[in-house]
C-alpha cells in the first residue's frame, strides 16, 4: 500500500510539471492510468483517522470502484431547503470537464444535526482533488487529480501526501483509543422494552386512522475494532449486489450497504427501485423458497409494498414520462433478508435531472411512511434520536448529470472509535413488536461484523 501512495505522489506531480492541460484557466487536471495487477484494494488508501473530505463507493450495476481525497469544490446546504441550495451550487459550479460528484443529505432537514451527527450539514456534495476509478476486475486504475492552476510542484507535493500520509503511515495498533471521544449525547439507545413502546404507540396511531405506516428506525452503539479497508471489505463480501459506500466530513465516517437505489439517471433514462416487505433468508434453498412464497403471499407485506410502488409513480410523473413498472412484484435476496422489489423505468422531462427526481422522491414509503407527513411528525416526536444521513441519500453524479442516489440503508456513523449502527422496518397494522426487534436486529447484524 505504501508503494501505491509512493506511486501516486511521484506520476501525479511529475504529470503536473509536464502537463499542460487546461494551463491558463482556473483548474489543471492531471489524468493518468496506472497498472494494478499487483496493487492492493483501493480502499487500503483510507483510514478511520483521515483528515480531509473522502468517499469510497462500490457500484456493482455499473462494477465501478471509486475513491477520492480531499476537495475540489464543495457545496453545503441546511434547513428545509437544503437539496434546493445544494442543486443550484452544482448547476453553477464551473469545474473541470468530466468532475464526478459524491455527496448525499440527511433524512430529515428541519431536524438539526446532533450526537454523532453534530457538525454535519443537512445536504453536502463535493468533487475530489483526488479521483482513484477501477472496473471490478480490472488490472488498470486512472488517476484524476483536479487543482487550482498557478499551483507548484511543491504545492501539489504537500497536497497530496496530506492526503494520503495518514494511510501510509498508520495501522490498527498504531491508533490510540481517546476517551475524549467518547459520544455524549442523550438520543436514546433502544432496548427490546423500549422499542416495543414505540412501536405499540405507532400502532395505536394507524388503528385510529392516523396513519397507515411509519418506518421507525433505531441505533445500536459499539466500538470498532476493525480497519476501514478490512470493514468495506467484509460490507462488500456481504453485500455483492449492493452499492457499498463510505464518506467522510468533519471526524465521521458514514458506511453503508444500500440494497435500494433511490433514482438512477443516464442518457435521459431514470429507474427507481421499490424496496419494501421483509422476511429472513433461509437455511437452506428450499427454506428460502418458502420464506420468499410467504412474503409474495403476504397481505402485511404486498399492502406495504404497493403504498411504495403508487408513491414513487405518482412522483416520478412530475419529472418523467413514459414510465413503466411491473404488476407484480419479484423478490431481492442480499446476504441476510429478502424484500419485495418492484423496478419503475421512465424518460427525464427535458430540463430536469436526476437530484429533482431525488428531491420529490424522499423520502419514500419505504423510510418514512404514509401519509408522508403524519408519519414524519410521528417519526419527529416519538423515535427518539436524529437519524441524521442514515435513511437519507448518498450518491454520485458525473459532469453529464448521469449518476444514481442510493437510499443510505445498511448504514453506520463512526467517530472512531466509537459507531452508531441504524436499522428500521415499517409498521402497519398487524405489526408485532418482537418480529419487528427481530427484523432490526436482522439488519444490524452484516455491519456489527463488517466493524469488529
Amino acid at each position: 500500500m505504501k508503494e501505491l501512495v509512493n506511486r501516486l505522489v511521484t506520476d501525479i506531480t511529475r504529470a503536473w510539471q509536464v502537463d499542460e492541460t487546461l494551463k491558463g484557466g482556473q483548474w489543471r487536471v492531471v489524468s493518468l492510468t496506472l497498472p494494478c495487477a499487483s496493487t492492493p484494494a483501493l480502499d487500503s488508501v483510507l483510514e478511520w483517522n483521515t483528515g480531509v473530505q473522502a468517499v469510497y463507493s462500490a457500484e456493482p450495476v455499473t462494477r465501478m470502484e471509486r475513491v477520492g481525497l480531499g476537495a475540489a469544490a464543495v457545496v453545503q446546504g441546511f434547513g428545509s431547503d437544503a437539496m434546493g441550495v445544494v442543486r443550484t451550487e452544482m448547476n453553477a459550479a464551473r469545474l473541470p470537464s468530466g468532475s464526478t460528484w459524491f455527496g448525499g443529505f440527511a433524512f430529515d432537514p428541519t431536524i438539526e444535526p446532533r450526537g454523532i451527527w453534530q457538525g454535519w450539514p443537512h445536504a453536502m456534495w463535493f468533487v475530489p482533488k483526488l479521483l482513484l476509478v477501477r472496473a471490478f476486475d480490472s488490472d488498470v486504475v486512472r488517476v484524476s487529480y483536479i487543482d487550482k492552476a498557478g499551483q507548484t510542484v511543491e504545492d501539489i507535493t504537500a497536497s497530496l501526501k496530506g492526503m494520503l500520509r495518514p494511510a501510509a503511515s498508520t495501522h490498527m495498533s498504531e491508533i490510540r483509543f481517546d476517551a475524549s471521544t467518547t459520544l455524549e449525547s442523550n438520543d436514546v439507545i433502544h432496548d427490546e422494552e423500549t422499542w416495543a413502546a414505540v412501536v405499540n404507540r405507532a400502532l395505536v396511531d394507524i388503528r385510529a386512522g392516523r396513519m397507515d405506516k411509519v418506518v421507525l428506525g433505531r441505533q445500536a452503539r459499539m466500538t470498532v475494532t476493525a480497519t476501514l479497508s478490512d470493514s468495506l471489505s467484509r460490507l462488500r463480501n456481504a453485500y455483492e449486489t449492493s452499492h457499498v459506500f463510505a464518506m467522510h466530513w468533519n471526524g465521521v465516517w458514514m458506511l453503508g450497504a444500500s440494497p435500494e437505489e433511490l433514482v438512477r439517471a443516464g442518457g435521459g433514462a431514470i429507474t427507481v427501485d421499490c424496496l419494501a416487505g421483509t422476511t429472513a433468508r433461509g437455511i437452506d434453498a428450499e427454506t428460502d423458497r418458502q420464506l420468499a412464497k410467504a412474503l409474495l403471499t403476504s397481505e402485511k407485506n404486498r399492502s406495504e409494498h404497493g403504498a411504495v410502488v403508487r408513491f414513487v409513480t405518482e412522483r416520478l410523473r412530475l419529472v418523467a414520462n413514459e414510465l413503466e413498472w411491473p404488476d407484480v412484484p419479484t423478490i431481492k435476496q442480499l446476504a441476510n433478508v429478502q424484500h419485495l422489489y418492484t423496478p419503475v423505468r421512465g424518460r427525464l422531462q427535458n430540463g430536469k435531472q436526476l437530484l429533482d427526481a431525488a428531491a420529490l422522491l424522499h423520502p419514500t414509503p419505504a423510510v418514512g411512511g404514509t401519509p408522508r407527513a403524519d408519519a414524519l411528525t410521528f417519526i419527529r416526536e416519538h423515535e427518539g434520536w436524529p437519524r441524521g444521513f442514515y435513511a437519507g441519500g448518498f450518491g454520485l453524479i458525473d459532469g453529464t448529470g448521469n449518476g444514481l442516489v442510493n437510499v443510505a440503508l445498511r448504514t453506520a456513523a463512526v467517530r472512531f472509535p466509537e459507531a452508531r449502527l441504524f436499522a428500521g422496518c415499517g409498521i402497519v397494522d398487524g405489526s408485532r413488536p418482537a418480529d419487528e426487534w427481530l427484523e432490526t436486529e436482522m439488519k444490524l447484524k452484516p455491519m456489527r461484523m463488517a466493524l469488529q
